[in-house]
């Protein structure tokens, strides 16, 4: 697995990948597009050999950063590549001196849960039915 950037030519892969793991919120190749046009919009990608299996697009502002989206082809899920591409994205994010990332999860999703707290990540507060479903953090 490789582990990079994303670029202009991802996006058509990035586009198709989003809904397969997302019902709301799905982004759309100009929400891509955009994203790679800005500095402070990185994707990351992960590649195996046959393409593009995961992304993590983060917003960076200053000396913080929120994980914007991410995910894993569920063909490639369960494998430790979220971890791995997550891991990578942090420790990016720190040598650019990011203090702080944030992200948003879904109360019932305990498998993304489980993998940011491995990371370090904990709850610092919750939104509402922020997803339209009920009650989420």
């Amino acid at each position: 697995m490789i582990i990079r950037l994303a670029q202009a030519a991802d996006i058509p892969q990035l586009t198709a990948l989003h809904p397969l793991l997302f019902t709301q919120s799905v982004w759309r190749a100009e929400n891509w597009q955009k994203a790679l046009s800005k500095q402070t919009t990185p994707v990351w990608v992960i590649l195996s050999s046959v393409g593009l299996v995961g992304f993590c697009a983060v917003q960076r502002i200053a000396d913080e950063s929120e994980i914007q989206t991410i995910g894993i082809h569920p063909d490639y899920q369960r494998y430790g590549h979220a971890c791995r591409l997550l891991g990578h994205v942090i420790k990016s994010l720190e040598e650019q001196s990011v203090a702080r990332v944030f992200l948003e999860v879904e109360h019932s999703n305990t498998a993304a849960i489980t993998l940011y707290e491995k990371l370090g990540f904990h709850e610092l507060g919750e939104r509402r039915d922020y997803y339209g479903r009920g009650r989420h953090a």
